[in-house]
């Protein structure tokens, strides 16, 4: 998959719901690129999983154990607007 792919599938994650973030190799050293998804409605996901959506809607990079950086998903792939759930979400938590 070329980098362009990569970018482009987690912005169609980050479309219809995930929190969604490519990691590289610089983030995961040991384990290799890939590319990590939350399905935001789950309502039985584990704490950590949690954590990392609510750093998802902060533009956080979602590595709660580690650098808690921007998120790296580049112009034009990062344009993905919130849905209304969503929205409602962050206002009513």
């Amino acid at each position: 998959m070329t980098q362009t792919r990569k970018w482009q599938t987690v912005q169609a994650l980050r479309t219809v719901g995930f929190a969604a973030w490519y990691r590289t190799n610089a983030q995961f050293p040991n384990e290799g690129e890939h590319i990590h998804a939350i399905a935001i409605g789950d309502t039985d996901m584990h704490t950590d999983a949690a954590a990392q959506v609510a750093d998802y809607f902060n533009n956080i990079n979602g590595l709660c154990c580690a650098s808690r950086g921007a998120d790296n998903q580049p112009d034009p792939y990062d344009n993905v607007l919130f849905t209304w759930w969503e929205v409602y979400h962050r206002a009513h938590p």
